[in-house]
């Protein structure tokens, strides 16, 4: 988050999808201006760069290109740092002037056009617009071209869509693609229709350009609607550059923009359709070209009422599919959302659980060292301390799968250098240990008699190998095999008498021991060190349930 000048909210940075929207306008009003300049070049000298091909037929008026010119500037400097679709300027004549130049050159561009278009519907040999572009023809000695209605009316169209989309960025500056709905001179319904005006620009010149791709251009022999080719080039550059104004939030790229399944195929299936039109137009038929004029426009309204009647059914599958995806992706989505809450219910309910019983074990801890206090047989208070011990071992599995994010394993890697830590704790003399611990994770029904056959152990050791030592030390390894765990555990005692078998052994922790390891599934080996002392190898399978 970035805190934004002058007191207004802070602005988050545009996602990829809004920054893609906002490259693609700056190409296609960059393109409109090129073509917007050749065509103006071409209406004052008459060198036709464009309309060449065509010059049997009317190229681009130099006024059309004065006005292509007017919207493609100022579609530029929206998108230009520091213009409103940016960040708001510091100073605050210079936001009013571009404010005020944001609303005035569209409102003319559409006057403009909209007197041309009347004074050619009323029978004036020329309008207001192109009445100084011929008199700068004739001294120029070449030939003039008036603005179509056709050319007028789309200008019109183009100009209410500039106003409307360009005062609902200047009302919200913080989102001048509109996709969010703030307080502005604009209804909402006002925003959606501008970018529909936007789509109609852009389907005026697919039209017309199609016309031209099937031969059948509409029309300068039959004098219904004349449109030059680079002028419906310039109305499909300006149409997308205003669908690009509008953003993602407006019709029509709100149909196409977000990940819903619907806005996928309508990506998909939409641009292949016209792909598909365009790539008809390449193939040549009979008599194409070769119609007349009375059913030139019919051939060419039919080609595009083909491509379109094809697009319209393409969206109409497309939302209908599209919308019904959508309705699934939303239940699997509430239906996820009700499992992560219950999960997440579960899983602090046994935490809590899991906290409860180690508290509890604690408190059998606590007392079971309080009564040894009152124990006056050393003996017995042995025997207070060792239960003490084994509980504490416990109390650790349900202490570490408390902190643990996963509540089905414990990580033996932690708990094993804490358990004999604790048991060797106040030893005299201390002991010195060795972990050789491997990143091993064990469920709860394999931990807790592990972490008891392990207490146990130790508790051995501390009894018969370490008195008298002036120096023990005690080696703890634990690793995976396979699918095998191994426990060692390797002191520098006296080692084991001549005769002892785990059998021999008739004191409670030995019992504890053999019961632990069946309990295990597993095996218990007690032999001499390699450097003395004794070594208990404890073997069992690994169990992931």
């Amino acid at each position: 988050m970035t805190a934004a000048p002058h007191g207004l909210p802070a602005v988050e940075p545009p996602h990829a999808g809004q920054a893609a929207v906002r490259r693609a306008q700056v190409v296609f009003s960059a393109l409109l201006v090129a073509v917007a300049f050749l065509g103006l070049l071409g209406g004052l000298t008459g060198a036709r760069l464009l309309d060449s091909a065509v010059l049997a037929q009317v190229p681009m008026a130099a006024s059309t290109a004065v006005l292509f010119l007017a919207l493609g500037t100022l579609l530029c400097l929206r998108v230009a740092p520091g213009s409103a679709g940016a960040p708001p300027p510091s100073s605050a004549s210079i936001a009013g002037g571009r404010a005020l130049w944001a609303t005035a050159a569209p409102f003319l561009v559409a006057g403009a056009a909209f007197a041309n278009g009347l004074a050619a519907l009323l029978g004036w040999e020329t309008g207001l617009l192109d009445l100084p572009f011929r008199e700068l023809n004739r001294l120029a000695g070449v030939r003039h071209v008036n603005m179509s209605p056709a050319t007028a009316f789309f200008f019109v169209c183009s100009g209410v869509s500039c106003l409307v989309l360009f005062r609902r960025g200047e009302a919200n500056p913080i989102d001048p693609a509109g996709t969010a709905n703030t307080g502005n001179s604009f209804s909402p319904f006002a925003a959606q229709a501008a970018g529909a005006l936007a789509a109609l620009v852009v389907l005026a010149g697919v039209v017309f350009l199609l016309g031209y791709a099937f031969g059948t251009p509409l029309l300068y022999h039959s004098g219904v609607v004349p449109m030059a080719r680079s002028t419906a080039l310039a109305f499909l550059l300006l149409g997308l550059a205003l669908v690009c104004q509008a953003g993602p939030g407006l019709f029509p790229l709100r149909l196409f923009a977000g990940p819903s399944p619907q806005a996928s195929l309508m990506r998909a299936f939409v641009p292949l359709t016209v792909a598909l039109s365009f790539a008809h137009s390449l193939f040549p038929g009979p008599g194409r070209g070769e119609l007349g004029e009375g059913s030139a426009l019919l051939a060419a309204i039919l080609a595009v009422g083909t491509a379109v009647s094809v697009g319209t059914a393409v969206t109409l599958v497309a939302c209908r599919v599209g919308g019904s995806l959508d309705r699934a992706v939303r239940l699997r989505e509430a239906a996820e959302q009700a499992l992560r809450q219950a999960l997440e219910q579960k899983t602090v309910l046994l935490k809590e659980l899991h906290h409860r019983v180690k508290n509890n074990m604690q408190i059998a801890s606590s007392l079971s060292l309080l009564q040894a206090e009152y124990v006056a047989d050393p003996r017995d208070r042995v025997l207070f301390e060792e239960s003490q011990a084994r509980i504490r071992s416990m109390a650790l599995v349900h202490e570490d799968l408390y902190k643990s994010d996963d509540l089905a394993f414990v990580d033996m890697g932690s708990y094993v250098p804490r358990l004999v830590g604790q048991l060797l704790s106040g030893a005299s003399p201390p002991v010195r240990t060795v972990f050789e611990v491997a990143d091993v994770r064990l469920p709860i029904t394999l931990s807790m008699p592990c972490g008891m056959l392990l207490n146990e152990l130790v508790m051995n050791a501390m009894k018969h190998a370490f008195p008298g030592l002036a120096a023990p030390e005690l080696c703890v390894a634990l690793r995976r095999e396979g699918a095998e765990v191994v426990m060692e555990l390797a002191d520098n005692g006296p080692g084991l008498p001549p005769d002892f078998t785990l059998n021999s052994g008739d004191s409670f922790g030995m019992v504890l021991v053999e019961s632990l390891t069946r309990q295990l599934r597993g095996s218990i080996a007690m032999e001499p060190g390699a450097a003395g002392g004794t070594l208990v190898v404890v073997r069992f399978p690994f169990a992931e349930e």
